[in-house]
């Protein structure tokens, strides 16, 4: 949370249920397992949300409001004493556990 003059700027925000409740340590032990049988000397795997809202206006009526929630994923390695970061495409929320899920 970001301060100005002792007065909070945004709102203190909590992690989603739904995000918590994705198979993150599934998605972390197949990539670090691949990863590591691939050769790196270290491994990880990042998981973050991005939450984006559109809103609308005309003449100060609301024409539109959209919320759109993605999930990124990315495996960081470190291969021969070079990291590397490889991201993964942004995948809709409710497809990444029903992916797993199904592997």
């Amino acid at each position: 949370m970001w301060c100005y003059y002792g007065v909070a700027v945004t709102a203190l925000r909590r992690v989603d249920a739904d995000f918590l409740a994705l198979p993150r340590h599934l998605l972390a032990e197949a990539a670090v397992s691949a990863a590591l049988a691939a050769g790196a000397s270290y491994a990880d795997l990042r998981v973050h949300r991005i939450t984006t809202e559109h809103i609308q206006l005309r003449d100060g009526e609301l024409e539109t409001s959209v919320v759109t929630r993605e999930i990124g994923l990315a495996v960081r390695v470190i291969v021969d004493g070079t990291q590397h970061v490889m991201p993964g495409a942004l995948v809709q929320a409710q497809n990444v556990s029903g992916k797993v899920a199904a592997k």
